[in-house]
């Protein structure tokens, strides 16, 4: 009983959220398609006649086309499926507290389908970054797939964190205002110690980033699984406590 009630959960939330991940999923195959014509154009197209001089430059602009751009909508298609929790309206509200099923099922149908897309959305985008470095002769380097992952972690726990913050303050709208003032002094307190450390080189890069994400990605992975736990754990707390 409890298998089919969890599985009715994860299509009843997939069903909120089809629009939102239609959209944020047609604009990331958008964003893929142009990373691959660009690629593409550096081959047998205009890029191709770029002097010499400007070759550092036209490397830095393509790695924002085949990595940075394609990861950072890919991740925005599983965090489309926080958006669908202001779809929850009074009703189903009233309904949830009239039924036995506990709040560790409510909030794990909705972990399930966030790490879920995550995780096809993280699968699709190793093979776009594979083909484009075909396509340009290039390999994928295990730094470029640490700054992927990176990228990717973070983003999930602003989703996850998103999550708790709708579910406190009732609106997608209180929630996202809520999350610009936790971002603010979490943005300035990184920037300031970025700029008090002497390990920042004068002409910062692509490469820098690089570098600092696969020497991150353990402490980045392992704060990324302590957060999946606390923030599941405080989202059925949550589910749990409006069931009393």
């Amino acid at each position: 009983m409890r298998r089919k009630t969890l599985k009715y959960l994860i299509y009843r939330d997939l069903f909120l959220a089809r629009k939102q991940l239609f959209g944020y999923g047609a604009i990331a195959l958008l964003m893929m398609v142009l990373g691959i014509l660009v690629s593409l154009s550096t081959k047998c197209g205009n890029l191709a006649h770029v002097p010499e001089q400007y070759r550092d430059v036209l490397e830095e602009c393509l790695f924002m086309f085949s990595c940075v751009l394609p990861v950072y909508m890919c991740a925005g298609v599983g965090i489309s499926v926080v958006e669908s929790m202001q779809f929850d309206d009074a009703r189903w509200h009233r309904f949830r507290l009239s039924t036995p099923v506990s709040g560790y099922i409510f909030a794990l149908s909705k972990y399930i389908i966030l790490l879920g897309i995550e995780a096809v959305c993280t699968g699709i985008v190793l093979v776009y970054m594979w083909g484009d470095s075909v396509i340009r002769g290039d390999e994928v380097s295990f730094r470029t797939i640490a700054f992927m992952l990176v990228v990717t972690f973070v983003l999930l726990m602003f989703g996850l964190l998103m999550q708790i913050l709708i579910l406190l303050l009732g609106t997608f709208e209180r929630a996202l205002i809520a999350m610009v003032v936790i971002q603010v002094p979490v943005m300035c307190l990184v920037l300031t110690c970025f700029l008090l450390s002497a390990a920042i080189p004068e002409d910062v890069g692509m490469q820098f980033f690089l570098d600092l994400s696969e020497t991150c990605l353990p402490q980045v992975s392992i704060v990324f699984l302590i957060f999946l736990l606390v923030s599941f754990i405080v989202t059925a707390a949550l589910y749990e406590r409006r069931e009393k």
